[in-house]
């Protein structure tokens, strides 16, 4: 029997929040400095009384994190919806002192996390959605309805009963809790008709349609024998989410108590890029086991099956990361001779610092003929990819390596917002690179030589096009550079983060910014906005620069900072944003380098 000494180390916090009418308890453990918000699924218990449980539920997390989780509200409206609930945890979380914050959302937890991400963005670092659902199914009404039904009846006990058989399938149920891990005093259940409405609100998530919305990464995981929920639920979420979920085959709804679950979670809330280390390596063996089972069934053909060549694999498969190494590729292709099947992996509008593979991106880079990315910081996942490709004869081309000396390294000018954080290990490199027409020519030349070494039969005319694209790349420049020589200022200033170092360097141009080009930071300092508001009022500069994007806070705040404050908000496309939809709508890398120019103009005040 352990005692409550043994929970010591955990540091161990229980209180209760107010917030207007109403309070929440909350409770906060572990022994990690890092905060992690957990939102707790449907209950039949409240929260107080219930910490040495949670610690021994979690225990995976408790050496790396310091956990806070929030309870429901007490007392509870008789109607109420998820969204609802969603704005108490970020009540409760604001009231706790959390601003930015990784979280965990389990079942019904999950759906108010979603909500929590959606309506407050800024306050989701990174989201795991556990076991839940975007949308009611079947299978979570027929629970709601049963759950509701027993509750309402008073047979609290049953329902317990009820709850604990969905939970774990036959031969996983967890070993009983010491005696000392039991639910401890102050204990509290939810009166029948509370938890009938809490169940009842599990009904209102309905944020499928708005799932686009979500741009922190996200990971999604399930039971493969989820008999609440349904592993179909989590599979559909994961699409919404341009992902793919998780699926622990052998496991129930309550898969999120186990090791192996909690350790895939643990990597990927603790990798700085999200699909490098460990949780690459987990998706990696299972796809790849699952692709050669796969090729052994395809192996096993009937014997008057020929093992010549077809006309569909004698094409060549091209994997670009981002949308203007899609566009390079496209324009040396041309016509296409060969049928070539060209796939852009971040085609949904998440960026490159962002971006998290699905299994079956990986899938594609495993077996593809050519790859092609940027290979800077936000590519760190790559190399844990490329070691398991299945296609030992694949060209690899990394644009910072064909870079060689001229990759700039970040660059921290006067007024700049340091990030916070431990410090890096040797330079850092701006991976913007495909910013410059320059560079641009560069790296589809050298893009082209691959695809004729690929294709010997048709590299006349790859080169051919090549050329033609080169020279209209070239032309450009040349209008860039008139443009900025025929200016009446030279100086540009953001109030976002800088992808431009490329670019103003090719044109001679100065800049001032809030953040470095790379950074996470969203929310700019007072002095941060101060300096740049008197660099304003200094230059007389008639506009501040934001990247493509919704948010123009800083923008905005710096602008009322100002003596004037009448500056325009003006915004260069960095094309980290572009999606398939764009590209089928005729987005291309020429066309958006020339609307920057058209805005670069305005933004110098150039005549030419």
């Amino acid at each position: 029997m352990r005692r409550m000494e043994d929970y010591m180390p955990y540091n161990v916090k229980e209180g209760v929040i107010t917030v207007g009418d109403h309070t929440m308890d909350y409770a906060i453990f572990g022994k990690g400095d890092r905060p992690l918000l957990l939102i707790r699924g449907l209950n039949v218990t409240r929260l107080r009384g219930t910490v040495k449980a949670l610690i021994r539920r979690y225990k995976t997390y408790v050496d790396d994190f310091r956990i806070y989780v929030i309870d429901r509200r007490e007392p509870l409206p008789e109607v109420i919806t998820c969204e609802m609930l969603a704005e108490d945890v970020y009540d409760g979380a604001r009231a706790l002192g959390l601003e930015r914050v990784p979280v965990i959302g389990n079942s019904q937890g999950g759906m108010i996390a979603q909500y929590l991400t959606l309506n407050h963005p800024e306050m989701v670092e990174k989201l795991v959605l556990n076991v839940t659902t975007s949308t009611p199914n079947p299978v979570l009404k027929k629970n709601v309805e049963e759950w509701s039904e027993i509750a309402l009846s008073g047979d609290m006990a049953g329902l317990v009963d009820k709850f604990m058989s969905m939970l774990y399938p036959p031969g996983k149920e967890p070993e009983p809790a010491p005696p000392g891990e039991l639910p401890t005093e102050g204990l509290k259940t939810h009166p029948p008709k509370e938890f009938a409405a809490l169940a009842q609100s599990c009904l209102t998530c309905n944020t499928h349609d708005r799932l686009s919305e979500i741009k922190c990464p996200a990971l999604v995981l399930a039971g493969g024998k989820d008999i609440i929920m349904s592993p179909e639920a989590s599979v559909e979420l994961a699409k919404g989410l341009k992902t793919e979920a998780i699926i622990f085959e052998d496991l129930g709804h309550a898969a999120y108590e186990t090791r192996e679950y909690q350790e895939v979670v643990r990597d990927f809330l603790l990798t700085k890029t999200i699909g490098g280390l460990n949780i690459m390596k987990r998706i990696l063996s299972i796809v790849l086991t699952v692709f050669l089972v796969i090729g052994c069934l395809a192996g096993c053909g009937t014997d008057n099956q020929q093992n010549e060549p077809s006309e569909e694999s004698s094409k060549f498969s091209i994997v670009t990361t981002i949308f203007p190494i899609y566009d390079w590729v496209m324009n040396v292709l041309g016509d296409d001779p060969a049928g070539a099947e060209v796939t852009m992996l971040l085609n949904s509008g998440v960026d490159l610092h962002s971006f998290q593979p699905t299994a079956a991106d990986i899938m594609k880079i495993s077996t593809c003929d050519m790859f092609i990315y940027v290979g800077g910081e936000s590519d760190e996942w790559v190399e844990d990819a490329l070691k398991e490709a299945t296609n030992k004869d694949m060209i690899v081309i990394n644009l910072m390596d064909l870079m060689g000396d001229a990759a700039k390294e970040e660059e921290m000018v006067e007024g700049m917002q340091e990030e916070g954080g431990d410090d890096e290990e040797g330079p850092e490199y701006d991976e913007h690179v495909w910013l410059s027409l320059r560079n641009a020519s560069l790296l589809t030349g050298a893009i082209s030589g691959a695809i004729q070494q690929m294709d010997p039969a048709n590299a006349d005319l790859y080169q051919a096009n090549a050329a033609a694209f080169v020279a209209k790349l070239e032309a450009l420049d040349e209008e860039y550079k008139a443009a900025v020589s025929g200016a009446q200022f030279n100086t540009l200033l953001f109030g976002d983060r800088f992808p431009f170092r490329y670019l103003a360097d090719d044109y001679g141009l100065s800049y001032y910014a809030a953040f470095v080009g790379c950074s996470s930071e969203t929310e700019a300092s007072f002095a941060t906005v101060t300096f740049l508001a008197q660099k304003m009022d200094e230059l007389a500069l008639p506009a501040v620069m934001t990247i493509e994007g919704t948010d123009h806070r800083i923008a905005e705040t710096i602008i009322q900072s100002t003596e004037s404050k009448d500056q325009e908000i003006l915004t260069l496309d960095s094309m980290q944003a572009v999606t398939a939809k764009d590209v089928e709508n005729g987005a291309t890398y020429l066309s958006i380098m020339e609307s920057n120019l058209s805005v670069l103009k305005d933004a110098l005040k150039s005549e030419a």
